[in-house]
């Protein structure tokens, strides 16, 4: 049977029928796919082994330097931002007591009631 002709007896069975095929053909796939995967993971790594470098103390002292470097860095960004946190916090206390100060003399009926006075009457 050809290939053409299998699809077309696949495309006179009822829904459920081709649904399975169509799931029998994702699974097939996938395995196929990760089939590859492996393979090529294995010869990877086993390409990777017989590159690893003969001077593998210097590599660990570098990597000990670079970690001291990050918890250097680490510790004054801790002191950066607990002074922005301090600084926010005492900034943003002042500020919001003039803002809620500023805002409640704006909405005091009587100065409002007082600006529309004048501007109905512009010879004020």
């Amino acid at each position: 049977m050809k290939l053409e002709e299998k699809i077309e007896a696949i495309r006179r069975q009822p829904d459920h029928i081709r649904l399975r095929w169509v799931w029998g053909s994702v699974l097939l796939s996938m395995l196929l796919i990760f089939i590859i995967w492996i393979f090529s993971i294995n010869l990877m790594l086993k390409n990777g082994k017989d590159e690893l470098p003969e001077n593998t103390d210097s590599l660990v002292s570098d990597l000990k330097d670079q970690t001291n470097q990050i918890k250097e860095q680490a510790k004054s960004l801790k002191d950066s931002t607990e002074n922005l946190s301090q600084t926010i916090k005492t900034e943003g206390i002042s500020a919001s007591k003039e803002n809620t100060a500023q805002h409640t003399t704006d909405l005091n009926p009587s100065t409002q009631s007082a600006q529309y006075t004048n501007l109905e009457n512009p010879t004020n």
